[in-house]
């Protein structure tokens, strides 16, 4: 509650304003059971807690960049909206749900040799983050391995963390493997 509209009015938080966002205190105190006369710098660092001026300045800049998509010049750094991912807004069911096998030709190209041949995928939608592999011997679909992330996590990290266990996973045989990605995808 204390955050709403920052966007609007925190990212010129004044030397008295950083006084007031002291109420933060009684409940790092309350959450750690300290002394009293424990500094409230130290609670924050002890809880991992931000203190509230900072959060309030990170909740602005994040909006006015990601929602807003504007420009913002903030204590000599720059934050450009096309540094950051739009949502898609197409898409109505998350990529990780649907049946993998309907998703994947194992027609001609694919199909060269008796090698285990891993597939994988990233995907992020208003619904969520997701990745999967699946891996295919002499055509037929050996494995399958899909995860579900946080929707703070990118698409790149989603490609990467498929492609990361897909990797562990053709690592633990000795069978000669081969993994399709779109991972470096430009």
């Amino acid at each position: 509650m204390l955050l709403y509209g920052a966007s609007a009015w925190a990212l010129s938080v004044s030397p008295r304003l950083k006084k007031k966002s002291l109420i933060q205190r009684f409940f790092l105190l309350y959450i750690t059971y300290y002394y009293r006369t424990t500094p409230t710098s130290a609670l924050q660092d002890i809880t991992g807690i931000m203190p509230l001026h900072l959060k309030a300045q990170q909740e602005a800049i994040f909006v006015n960049v990601t929602c807003l998509r504007k420009e913002i010049e903030f204590e000599g750094l720059s934050y450009q909206p096309r540094d950051y991912e739009e949502k898609i807004k197409s898409l109505t069911i998350h990529l990780s749900l649907f049946n993998i096998i309907n998703q994947i030709s194992t027609t001609e190209p694919y199909k060269e040799d008796n090698r285990l041949m891993f597939f994988t995928d990233g995907s992020k939608t208003e619904i969520g983050t997701g990745c999967s592999y699946c891996a295919f011997e002499n055509g037929i679909k050996a494995l399958e391995w899909k995860r579900k992330l946080e929707q703070f996590h990118t698409v790149f990290q989603a490609e990467l963390m498929g492609l990361k266990e897909a990797i562990i996973r053709a690592s633990q045989g000795n069978e000669i493997t081969k993994i399709w990605t779109e991972a470096f995808r430009v």
